[in-house]
């Protein structure tokens, strides 16, 4: 990787050679020219002015943030200095890549970075009239600043003054979206087209083949990079304006509190059970305005939970837990199959809610409601939310033995626990290092997993078989309950823990008090082979 400011001429043969790798199976390259014209006028020559130390340093910033974002080998730039005459090489970049299509997306990205934030200023020299120092907005790049903000904006800004949409009121706003899939990607280009000044992408996995048709903003050159990166550096092309903050972690008990207390508003597009339920009761212990989506095949729901209005005690995920689901659901990792433009839908209706809640319009955008869309009819039903007076986040801290999923689970589960003691109120997620200390003889590793999901994802580990669809069934109840051994502690394992938190928290609550969930699941902890012992 290299950055230089040079006052002599760029030759780009010897550039290209210092890149060339054997690795490399593309060698893509720009050189911008001195032309003769510009904007009607006759141009002799052009001159640049650099303020030498402060480019180098970013042009340097500029190459690793490309090395970091896009899947490229290499890559170099060369700016030119002083008095250049036409047909001379003002900018050269050079990017190496195993394939062509990154090392194309990198090379735009580094030259228009280059324009946008070194300083270098531009003096044109016309044949017919005085040289005159000049903007480039001739370009295919844009300085940005006041005059270009309000240009980008415009239609928006249009909009009349009662809808109070204008995008100097979410300059400021916050906004942590958690998921950056399919739900995500369409709520994340919303978000930013609307003028919020900063946002937070939380997701530590990386773009895949099997997911790419349903998340709009990655292309197949980000397979294989993290989404939260390639999120943010397709949203700044899009948005100059846009500050993004990315967190490569799964959100959990040991990082949610650090992570949202920084943002106004929490958009959960997870679509996993179990983080829904933790994001829920920190934004309503935190007052944090949440706005959440889900959806099976091609019907989804939308909470909305302003709880930075509440009062007092107000509506929240565990008030309404499905009392007819059992407190258990086997859809969230399971492969039920979805359609991506029911997924888009569900997601850029999500966004909406999410800038309706921040603007403060209107008092009924401040209500909690749940939104249902179904996409065979094109139908939109909105319900209007109520507290339940027992609601286990209304506790006195002290009573609050368990997180909220698992309280609102024991409240729902058919059969009481032992005894209230013999509930275990610990973290119900473990991981692979904290298990790996102990003696594997305490342990009964089970998988949870389908078994369509088990013959595609073969494994060679020591474990027990009980699909999560047979906790569900009454009639296998007394098999899998015969299964479960008291002796032991309980491992749950499947996907993504979607499936396997809900259902330790589920079997905690009926007596199995020493039960856990293997924490990220398997797609979590990037297991193949073998697994703990």
């Amino acid at each position: 990787m290299f950055f230089t400011i040079s006052n002599t001429e760029i030759k780009t043969g010897e550039l290209e050679e210092d890149l060339i790798e054997s690795k490399a199976g593309a060698l893509v390259s720009f050189s911008g020219l001195v032309r003769d014209m510009n904007e009607g006028q006759p141009v002799a020559s052009l001159e640049y002015e650099v303020y030498t130390a402060l480019a180098t340093s970013e042009g340097q910033k500029i190459l690793s943030e490309a090395l970091e974002s896009f899947d490229i080998l290499d890559a170099g730039a060369v700016h030119r200095a002083g008095h250049l005459q036409l047909s001379d090489t003002a900018v050269w970049i050079g990017v190496t890549a195993r394939h062509r299509g990154a090392a194309f997306k990198a090379c735009r990205w580094i030259i228009d970075e280059i324009k946008h934030r070194l300083p270098v200023w531009k003096k044109e020299h016309y044949v017919h009239a005085p040289a005159m120092w000049v903007q480039c907005h001739h370009h295919d790049h844009l300085h940005w600043d006041q005059k270009t903000r309000s240009q980008y904006f415009e239609a928006q800004a249009n909009l009349p003054e009662h809808f109070s949409l204008q995008p100097e009121q979410f300059a400021d706003r916050r906004v942590l979206v958690v998921g950056a899939g399919g739900l995500g990607s369409p709520a994340l280009l919303q978000l930013a087209a609307a003028g919020i000044g900063s946002l937070g992408i939380c997701d530590p996995d990386q773009v895949s083949l099997n997911n790419l048709q349903r998340q709009s903003l990655y292309t197949t050159a980000d397979i294989g990079k993290f989404k939260a990166d390639a999120a943010a550096a397709w949203l700044s092309l899009r948005n100059p304006f846009l500050k993004t903050i990315i967190h490569k972690c799964y959100l959990d008990e040991s990082n949610a509190d650090d992570i949202i207390c920084n943002y106004d508003l929490v958009l959960d597009c997870s679509d996993n059970l179990a983080t829904t339920f933790l994001l829920n009761e920190y934004c309503y212990q935190q007052g944090i305005d949440y706005v959440s989506a889900s959806i099976h095949q091609i019907d989804g729901q939308i909470l909305v939970l302003p709880f930075s209005t509440y009062q007092g005690p107000g509506p929240c995920m565990a008030c309404l837990w499905p009392e007819q689901a059992g407190g258990l659901s086997s859809a969230a990792c399971s492969q039920t199959g979805v359609l991506a433009s029911a997924v888009q839908i569900l997601g850029h209706l999500e966004a909406g809610e999410a800038l309706k809640l921040l603007q403060h319009r209107h008092k009924d955008h401040r209500s909690p409601c749940m939104l249902l869309y179904q996409f065979e009819n094109s139908s939109l039903q909105r319900l209007s939310l109520h507290h339940r007076p027992n609601c286990p986040l209304d506790q006195p801290p002290e009573q609050q033995h368990q997180t909220n999923e698992s309280r609102a689970l024991a409240e729902n589960a058919p059969g009481p626990a032992e005894s209230p003691g013999d509930v275990h109120s610990g973290p119900v997620n473990i991981s692979i290092a904290a298990i790996s200390e102990l003696d594997p003889l305490d342990w009964q590793i089970i998988d949870i997993r389908e078994d369509a999901e088990r013959s595609a994802n073969e494994t060679n580990w020591q474990h027990e078989h009980i699909p999560c669809s047979s906790f569900q069934n009454p009639a296998r109840q007394s098999d899998w309950e015969s299964r479960l051994e008291h002796s032991k502690k309980t491992l749950l394992v499947c996907t993504t823990a979607a499936r396997s938190t809900v259902l330790a928290h589920y079997l905690r609550s009926n007596g199995f008090t020493r039960v856990y969930s293997l924490n990220g699941g398997l797609q979590g902890q990037r297991l193949t082979a073998q697994l703990l012992f």
